[in-house]
């Protein structure tokens, strides 16, 4: 705002600005001054534009995963790690993790599933008492790996019950 009382040079150069659609200039704004102050073009890979594109089911692969690797700790690892590597939020990798297991119930058989489900069992055991003993990763990266581990055992279990359902009409 300027001063109400006696002017300056600065003043002066103010009062002589007329701003463009006002009722002391109504000439339209010049095309090379709106031109000039245009944002630049936006890129086209963004953080933003990413989260919107579709991602796969990080659990697509789980029994192939678990049928290509030893068993065990290392057959976990390789069907957690695309969970890890995945951008998705815990809901949507939960999600996820239901969806693909109609996929891992007719690779595996009920006994596999089982198996994979006890080394899902027993690595978020060692990862809770570790947490406990105080000794572990802990952070963003503990957070992100029992929501994986969490997410992978919802996997097993939708497929056990379904392995099961199969099994039980098939008996039938």
């Amino acid at each position: 705002m300027l001063p109400a009382g006696g002017g300056g040079a600065m003043s002066a150069l103010v009062a002589g600005l007329r701003r463009a659609g006002s009722a002391h200039s109504l000439a339209a704004p010049r095309a090379a001054a709106a031109a000039a102050r245009s944002l630049p073009p936006s890129p086209s890979h963004t953080p933003r534009k990413q989260s919107l594109e579709p991602v796969g089911n990080p659990f697509s692969g789980c029994g192939a995963a678990w049928m290509a690797r030893a068993r065990g700790a290392e057959g976990v690892a390789a069907a957690l790690q695309p969970a890890l590597d995945s951008a998705l939020p815990p809901d949507a990798l939960l999600d996820a993790a239901r969806d693909s297991a109609p996929d891992t119930a007719a690779r595996l058989s009920l006994q596999q599933i089982h198996d994979m489900l006890s080394a899902v069992r027993e690595e978020l055991f060692a990862d809770d008492a570790t947490a406990r003993g105080g000794g572990g990763a802990g952070g963003d990266d503990g957070e992100a790996r029992a929501c994986a581990l969490t997410a992978l055992m919802l996997h097993c279990c939708a497929a056990a019950q379904l392995a099961q359902q199969r099994s039980d009409s098939a008996n039938s």
